[in-house]
């Protein structure tokens, strides 16, 4: 299943040809030692990790995270992402200490800002017959708000309207996400300079240079 989606997150990417190799990464611990007694601050492997040597390029992702395929799709945009921009020539908007976050942003205009969104915050709950709780997560680097700006400049871009992300967003969001778009709609001028910048292409190898670095343009406003 994992190699299934991460083929198909290649090639939504435009990088079905970038040769790398996808490896689950050991087990987590199990922080349950008996009814109602957990380990706290037991070490967590991270969602995925992104690597370059003499093998080649390799992708890693948490096994667990096949059981939440939208989180996994979102850990695996983001890891190739990191691999879009590793031979850019000089660091993002904000300097190296905002890698991270534009990685994030790099995924988006991949194509997947609902993804990142919709998994970036998950509320869970559990019971069984020795105990009941609840845990939450939060995925990525930029917040919920950020991630949706990004995307609303990205759909703006392709000429996708708001009714389609609308279709799949989190209920929560809709609202904020309809006030954003809104609000991108209005940035003309620099729409059009981000235009002028890309030309037609989102997912040409320049084109995705120059819109991580241009969307600052936006994203000041």
């Amino acid at each position: 299943m994992a190699l299934a989606l991460f083929e198909q997150v290649k090639e939504h990417a435009g990088m079905l040809d970038w040769p790398c190799v996808l490896q689950p990464q050991q087990a987590d611990p199990d922080i349950h030692v008996g009814p109602a007694l957990l380990v706290q601050g037991a070490p967590q492997s991270p969602a995925g990790t992104y690597r370059r040597g003499e093998e080649g390029v390799v992708i890693t992702y948490r096994s667990a995270g096949l059981s939440d395929p939208e989180s996994l799709i979102a850990t695996l945009a983001h890891e190739l992402a990191h691999y879009r921009t590793a031979d850019f020539p000089e660091p993002p908007p904000g300097g190296c200490e905002l890698w991270e976050p534009a990685t994030d942003l790099t995924a988006v205009f991949l194509g997947f800002g609902l993804f990142l969104t919709n998994s970036h915050f998950r509320f869970s709950q559990h019971m069984n017959q020795d105990s009941l709780g609840w845990r939450t997560t939060r995925h990525g680097y930029l917040s919920e708000p950020e991630l949706l700006h990004a995307h609303a400049i990205f759909c703006a871009l392709r000429g996708l309207p708001v009714a389609e992300t609308l279709r799949h967003l989190k209920p929560a969001l809709r609202g904020l996400c309809k006030r954003l778009f809104r609000e991108v709609a209005a940035c003309t001028e620099r729409l059009d300079q981000l235009r002028a910048m890309v030309g037609t292409s989102v997912h040409s190898a320049g084109g995705q240079a120059d819109l991580v670095r241009a969307s600052a343009l936006i994203g000041r406003s």
